[in-house]
């Protein structure tokens, strides 16, 4: 993927862990020159959301959340609020405790974590492509 896509992306970060919160928010801003907003769980999302008053360009979220949350959820809710389908990844630690209609869902990705930067990347990719067509 070139280091450009991402350049100028507003990117929804939702991770209950600060410090992935933390590192994977700057090596998306520093390394790709994307905008991430980083929150914790859905009541930080649908804040951030509401107070941003336009769509992020995709969301990533982990899948277990903290409170019994979950990335789908995540997912979901962004999409209701931003009122489109959203690329979205999520990150996963077991992809076999996924529900089994995450794989039809639309512009969705999921990678396990631990993951390859260059594959986390093609998803990136791969999303903003599907966004832009």
């Amino acid at each position: 993927m070139n280091d450009e896509v991402l350049h100028g992306a507003h990117v929804m970060l939702v991770d209950d862990d600060a410090s992935v919160r933390l590192a994977l928010g700057l090596y998306l801003k520093t390394i790709h020159g994307a905008e991430v907003t980083g929150v914790a769980n859905l009541d930080s999302l649908r804040a951030a959301l509401v107070a941003s008053g336009a769509p992020p360009t995709l969301l990533i979220a982990d899948f277990r959340l903290a409170r019994r949350e979950t990335g789908l959820e995540a997912v979901n809710l962004a999409r209701e609020l931003c009122g489109t389908t959203l690329p979205a990844l999520l990150l996963t630690g077991n992809p076999d405790a996924l529900p089994p209609a995450v794989s039809a869902m639309p512009a969705l990705r999921v990678l396990a974590k631990p993951f390859d930067p260059a594959e986390f990347l093609r998803m990136l990719g791969e999303l903003l492509a599907e966004r832009q067509s």
